[in-house]
């Protein structure tokens, strides 16, 4: 350190060796300030799965479809509801070749492709539709994908775009739902729970609030809020693994490990059963920790 640097730190009759003590103690109390005066937000595990995914679905109109398309269209939807996405993607694509105004089978394609998460080329199909700037649903779902993507203020506006077009109805209990998660992971914890709330109230039997308000309590480390709603998305999507899976994780910090372990052995057999590698591999250790500490013989789960 030369003369100048010396005198760059050496002020006040301070060492320079004070001066970084004091330059350390100041930037540890100011964050200690910004720590307590920030929402508290702590996804324990990473990255939350599962937390922007919309699980209502837009009316499908049959006054979208084309005549002589339908039937392909119709095989599409079939395999979409079974969860086979990749031929449902394959059948929709052969209808849009075959007539490209099939704006139904468009927007089922969307669908798909957002539900395996290639968001970029769903979002051009939503956006493709001469309609789409019209259409609240639409934009709600381009919300999600931007939202998957991590473009959290081009989601902000789709979803107060879609609510500013329709403020009621399905697609707004959708939007507010996107618009909660969204906000939750810019940290807004308050505004996240209030989204839900105002969901909730246009539509109490929606399961897409009641997710993102599970996921905004398990965030924010409110675990016991979180296991209502949690109870009720199972009950009603019982094959929605990462449902299972965050249950298992809140029973867990409540030390609760008999319903934990229940939990994980139903979300790592959907997990098998999606042939989710991931989800398997993480539900499979959190197990063997469970029943080693409960001294319980780990049991087949697949």
């Amino acid at each position: 350190m030369n003369a100048a640097q010396v005198d760059l730190f050496d002020f006040k009759g301070l060492t320079v060796m004070q001066n970084l003590k004091a330059l350390s103690l100041s930037v540890l109390m100011i964050g200690s300030l910004m720590a307590l005066s920030a929402p508290v937000y702590a996804a324990n595990d990473g990255s939350i799965r599962g937390e922007c995914k919309r699980l209502s679905r837009g009316d499908r109109g049959r006054d979208f479809a084309s005549a002589g398309t339908q039937d392909l269209d119709d095989l599409g939807y079939r395999a979409y509801q079974q969860g086979n996405y990749t031929t449902a993607i394959n059948y929709f694509t052969q209808a849009i070749d075959k007539d490209p105004q099939n704006v139904q089978a468009l927007l089922d394609r969307a669908d798909a492709r957002r539900a395996v998460g290639d968001y970029l080329n769903a979002i051009a199909d939503y956006s493709m539709l001469r309609i789409a700037p019209l259409q609240p649903d639409s934009l709600t779902n381009i919300g999600y994908c931007h939202a998957s993507l991590n473009n959290f203020p081009g989601a902000l506006a789709d979803f107060n775009n879609s609510l500013a077009l329709r403020s009621t109805g399905d697609s707004a209990v959708s939007a507010y739902s996107g618009r909660a998660a969204v906000k939750r992971l810019m940290h807004d914890i308050q505004g996240a729970l209030a989204d839900c709330d105002a969901a909730l109230r246009l539509d109490p039997d929606s399961l897409d609030p009641r997710w993102q308000r599970a996921v905004t309590y398990y965030a924010s480390q409110q675990y016991a809020k979180a296991v209502p709603d949690l109870t009720i998305v199972v009950g009603k999507e019982p094959r929605f693994a990462d449902a299972h899976l965050m249950l298992a994780q809140c029973y867990e910090r409540m030390g609760n490990k008999a319903n934990a372990i229940a939990e994980y052995q139903k979300a790592n057999y959907l997990y098998q059963q999606a042939h989710d590698d991931d989800g398997v591999q993480q539900t499979t250790n959190a197990l063997k920790v469970l029943q080693a500490n409960a001294g319980a013989k780990l049991r087949p789960v697949g």
